[in-house]
C-alpha cells in the first residue's frame, strides 16, 4: 500500500508537471504588442508597390513569398509559399511546386493562378511595381510563367537565371480580389486594397488603418504555418522622435527604432521594465562620385577625399558609434566579403595625392587646377554634395574634412524624386557628389552589380562603367556555384576599391528598445529583415 500510495504521489507530481508545461505553452497564445513607427506606409498595403520602412514591415507581418533567400528577407534560401523547385536541364526554366493547403487571409485557396497574376502584374509597367520589375526581366524579355496545374507552375527565361528564386523574393498578392473587384494594373496603387489593407498569407492581418494613428493587425486563425501567439499587432504612427521615446518609457509602446547619435539609448537601458539592442544590419552609407565629371575623374582624386574622411569620427559623432567603418566596397554580410586595407584617415597623404593630380592651394584655401587633365587652369575646386535627408550632420560632417584639403563642397538638399528625375537613365547625369545607402541585398554581391557591374553609365548610379566589373559580375551571374561566383565578386570588389567610384563610409547598426514583456526566442532575430524577425507569429507577450 505504501509503495502505491508512493506511485500515485510521483504520477500526481508529474500530471502537475505536464499540466504546467501546458499551461506555460497556452499562455503564450494571446495578448497585444505595439510598434513604434515615425511614418506612414509610403505605398500603401499591396507588396509588390513598396521598398521602404515601414511599408516592409507590414508586408513581413502579413504577406510572403514563394521563398525567402532574396533582398529584404534572410539570406538563406528557403521554401515559403513554393515547397520545392527544380531547374531544367538547359537551365532555360524552372518548376515550381507550390505549396498546398495555404490560405488566402479571406479564406479564399491560394494556387497557381495567383502566382501567374502576380508575376504578369509586376511586369505590366501601368502597375507601378518599378523598383521590383528588374528582377522579373532578362534585359527586355519579361520571364514566362505558365500554369502546370493548380499546384504547379513554370518559368522560362530567356537566358540562364541561376538566382531566379532569390530575384523574384517579392509578396504574393491574391488574383481573385483585384479580378473580382475589376481593379486593373493601373488602379493598383489607389484601390482600397492599397490604402486600406491588402489580403495575404501571412500570419497577421490588416484589420484597421487610421491614417495619423495606428495600423491594426490582428491574428490569422488559418495561418499555414500554425497559429501566432499574439491576439494583435498595434503598429502607432509617432513621427515625434521625443514621443516615441516617452511612449515607450511610460509603457504605451513595446517596441521601437531609437535614433543613433542621441541620449534615447541612455533613457531606455535606464528604464528597469525595457532594455535595448544594438544589432550590426545589412544597411551601409556611401558618398557617390559622379566618375564622369572632370574634377572627380581621376581615381587619384576619390582615393584623396576617402582619406580625408576620418570615418572613424563620423561613426562616432554621427551614430554614436553605432556602426563599423567599412573597408570593402560591400558589407560584411556578403560572403564574398573580403575586408581590404588602404584609405586610413590621413589628411597629408590626401593633399599630396591631390597635388600629383595637378591641384595647388589657392590663396583662400581652395584647391585650383594647375594640369588637372581636363579641367581648365585656374578653375577653383568646387563641387556640390546632393543629398536627400537633413534629419543628420552628414553632408555637413562631408563637407567639413573635404574643405579642410581644399575641395569646396556646396551641400543641396534634395528630395528623392527630384534626385531620380535629373539623374536615373542619363549617362551625362548633373550631380557630383551624391549621398548613397545600399541595404537589405543579402549575402550576394550579385545585388551590387547595380552600383559597380553594370558596364553602362546610363545604369550605374555613379556613370562608372568599368568594362572588367561589369565582365566579372556577368561571370559571377552566370555560375550556379556560389563559391565560384565569390571569386568572381572578389576581383571586381579590389578592382572597385582601387578605383572608387562611390566612397564607403560605414555599415550601420541599428538601435532598438523593447519591453521586457516582449519574448522572441522563438522568433528568431534578423536584423536583415524589416520586421526583424524571421518568424513572426512566434513572439509573445506577458500578460500580467
Amino acid at each position: 500500500m505504501a509503495r502505491r500510495g508512493l506511485l500515485l504521489a510521483v504520477v500526481g507530481i508529474l500530471v502537475a508537471g505536464l499540466s504546467l508545461v501546458v499551461q506555460a505553452e497556452t499562455d503564450k497564445y494571446g495578448g497585444t504588442l505595439t510598434f513604434g513607427a515615425t511614418a506612414e506606409p509610403a505605398k500603401g498595403f499591396v507588396p509588390i508597390l513598396g521598398n521602404g520602412m515601414p511599408d516592409l514591415m507590414i508586408y513581413q507581418f502579413c504577406a510572403e513569398p514563394l521563398t525567402w533567400g532574396g533582398e529584404n528577407y534572410p539570406s538563406e534560401l528557403r521554401p515559403i509559399l513554393a515547397e520545392s523547385w527544380e531547374m531544367s536541364a538547359d537551365e532555360l526554366s524552372w518548376t515550381i511546386h507550390l505549396r498546398r493547403g495555404v490560405l488566402w487571409q479571406d479564406g479564399q485557396p491560394f494556387t497557381a493562378d495567383d502566382v501567374l497574376f502576380w508575376a504578369q502584374t509586376i511586369q505590366d509597367p501601368a502597375a507601378g511595381a518599378v523598383y521590383f520589375m528588374k528582377r522579373f526581366y532578362v534585359g527586355d524579355v519579361p520571364h514566362r510563367f505558365e500554369k502546370l496545374d493548380d499546384y504547379t507552375v513554370k518559368v522560362t527565361t530567356a537566358k540562364p537565371v541561376y538566382r531566379l528564386m532569390q530575384d523574384i523574393c517579392v509578396p504574393l498578392i491574391p488574383r481573385h480580389i483585384f479580378v473580382d473587384n475589376g481593379i486593373t494594373s493601373s488602379g493598383l496603387s489607389t484601390s482600397v486594397w492599397n490604402t486600406q489593407g491588402c489580403v495575404g498569407t501571412g500570419p497577421f492581418k490588416v484589420v484597421s488603418y487610421s491614417r495619423g494613428e495606428a495600423i491594426i493587425l490582428e491574428r490569422n486563425e488559418t495561418y499555414w504555418g500554425g497559429r501566432p501567439y499574439l491576439d494583435r499587432l498595434i503598429i502607432r504612427i509617432v513621427p515625434d522622435a521625443d514621443a516615441l521615446v516617452s511612449a515607450m518609457l511610460t509603457g504605451e509602446i513595446d517596441w521601437a527604432r531609437l535614433r543613433t547619435g542621441s541620449v534615447d539609448l541612455d533613457d531606455i537601458q535606464a528604464a528597469s521594465h525595457l532594455t535595448a539592442i544594438t544589432p550590426l544590419i545589412d544597411y551601409s552609407s556611401y558618398v557617390g562620385v559622379n566618375v564622369k565629371k572632370p574634377m572627380l575623374a581621376d581615381k587619384r582624386t576619390r582615393q584623396a577625399m576617402l582619406m580625408a574622411l576620418d570615418r572613424e569620427a563620423i561613426v562616432g559623432n554621427l551614430l554614436g558609434g553605432l556602426g563599423v567603418v567599412m573597408n570593402a566596397p560591400w558589407n560584411q554580410v556578403v560572403t564574398a566579403y573580403t575586408p581590404m586595407i588602404g584609405y586610413d584617415y590621413n589628411p597629408d597623404a590626401a593633399r599630396q595625392l591631390l597635388a600629383s593630380v595637378g591641384w595647388e592651394k589657392g590663396s583662400d584655401g581652395i584647391l585650383v587646377s594647375k594640369n588637372v587633365n581636363g579641367v581648365s587652369p585656374g578653375s577653383r575646386f568646387v563641387i556640390e554634395y546632393s543629398s536627400i535627408s537633413a534629419s543628420d550632420n552628414l553632408p555637413v560632417l562631408v563637407q567639413a574634412y573635404l574643405r579642410e584639403i581644399g575641395i569646396d563642397v556646396t551641400i543641396r538638399l534634395i528630395d528623392q524624386a527630384t534626385l531620380a528625375a535629373e539623374n536615373d537613365g542619363k549617362a551625362d547625369k548633373p550631380f557630383d557628389l551624391m549621398r548613397l545607402n545600399f541595404g537589405y541585398f543579402g549575402s550576394n554581391a550579385g545585388a551590387y552589380a547595380r552600383a559597380f557591374g553594370t558596364g553602362d553609365a546610363s545604369v550605374s548610379q555613379t556613370c562608372y562603367d568599368n568594362p572588367e566589373t561589369a565582365r566579372l559580375f556577368t561571370l559571377g551571374s552566370n555560375t550556379s556555384d556560389p563559391a565560384v561566383a565569390d571569386t568572381y565578386y572578389r576581383q571586381a570588389a579590389e578592382i572597385v576599391w582601387h578605383e572608387l567610384p562611390v566612397l564607403p563610409l560605414f555599415q550601420q547598426m541599428r538601435a532598438w528598445g523593447i519591453n521586457k514583456r516582449v519574448h522572441t526566442e522563438e522568433a528568431v532575430a534578423n536584423p536583415g529583415i524589416y520586421s526583424q524577425f524571421e518568424f513572426v507569429g512566434r513572439i509573445w507577450v506577458d500578460r500580467q
